[in-house]
């Protein structure tokens, strides 16, 4: 149950819908960071991890027996086929191609990365790269590498909604460094999973929580404190989940001795406030990266 008396003493706050007021009032627009985009360095470095592979298929620009001159470098140099899944934007290294549309079904199992390779298997190799494209993408490129890092940057977006909870996570554990930075005696801890924050901390830790990881954990003057972080800058089913989850797992740390603060932003809130409601109604602390800042998570923490 919101700690009303903490929020009261904090920002003058006294019921629990007057607490969902501050919290929508002060929420972030956006946590997209500059780096929010594009992460330039994994781009290039899968791009380059590709670089020889693709400077032999460069040979192809311009070819006019494009199949037969790849046909040509597969046999002279089998490696450059571990490129193929790459520039397709596959992570495999192991494809299954349906050939038969229709009963009975055909199915062809394609190895990018193995070098012992047969007539069969470069022709093989040679009919994928000509039926999905491939083969006229490369006798009409100059650079491949260039072609690859734009697929690279086109496969880096996706991961784009993942990157936005972390964002409010590694900004929200600067925040958590600095308190510690100041408050010689609180202990963190990242990423991590209860049984080692309870071994680490020397507390009880509760059954069904041993192997669950948490995003932070703190111990100060022997009170542990788990915190969990996470943005939504859009509506959606998982914000309901995620309040029926951490009001379940507030509830059976409490029990334990341990406190739990759950760090949540986002201007999806705006229109999901009833589950925010049920969340704070639920927990004990609920902050956005505003009253974080403001120094509500250390009057948390140095309470005793």
């Amino acid at each position: 149950m919101a700690d009303l008396d903490f929020y009261r003493r904090a920002i003058g706050v006294n019921t629990v819908d007057e607490l969902c007021e501050a919290i929508c009032a002060s929420l972030l627009k956006t946590n997209r960071t500059y780096e929010f985009w594009v992460d330039w360095d994994k781009a290039n470095r899968n791009s380059d991890e590709h670089k020889y592979q693709l400077g032999l298929l460069a040979t192809l620009k311009g070819s006019d027996t494009p199949r037969k001159d790849l046909e040509k470098l597969l046999r002279r140099y089998p490696e450059v086929a571990a490129a193929f899944p790459r520039l397709l934007a596959e992570h495999e290294n192991q494809l299954t191609v349906l050939t038969a549309k229709n009963p009975p079904f055909k199915y062809i199992d394609l190895d990018f990365s193995t070098r012992d390779r047969s007539s069969a298997d470069i022709r093989q190799l040679a009919t994928f790269a000509e039926k999905t494209g491939l083969l006229n993408m490369l006798s009409s490129v100059a650079q491949p590498q260039d072609y690859l890092l734009g697929v690279e940057v086109g496969l880096d977006s996706n991961a784009r909604k993942n990157r936005s909870g972390v964002v409010l996570e590694s900004l929200v554990g600067d925040a958590i460094d600095a308190l510690v930075r100041v408050n010689k005696g609180v202990v963190c801890l990242k990423q991590e999973a209860f049984r080692r924050a309870a071994e680490t901390f020397d507390v009880r830790c509760p059954p069904s929580m041993t192997g669950r990881r948490f995003d932070f954990a703190l111990l100060h003057r022997g009170v542990p404190t788990n915190i969990e972080v996470n943005f939504y800058g859009g509506t959606g089913s998982k914000p309901s989940e995620i309040v029926n989850s951490y009001s379940d797992r507030a509830r059976i740390l409490k029990k334990h001795g341990w406190r739990f603060v759950w760090v949540t932003d986002g201007a999806g809130w705006l229109k999901m406030r009833t589950p925010l409601r049920n969340g704070v109604e639920a927990i004990d602390y609920v902050l956005n990266y505003q009253m974080l800042h403001d120094g509500l998570l250390t009057r948390i923490m140095l309470r005793r």
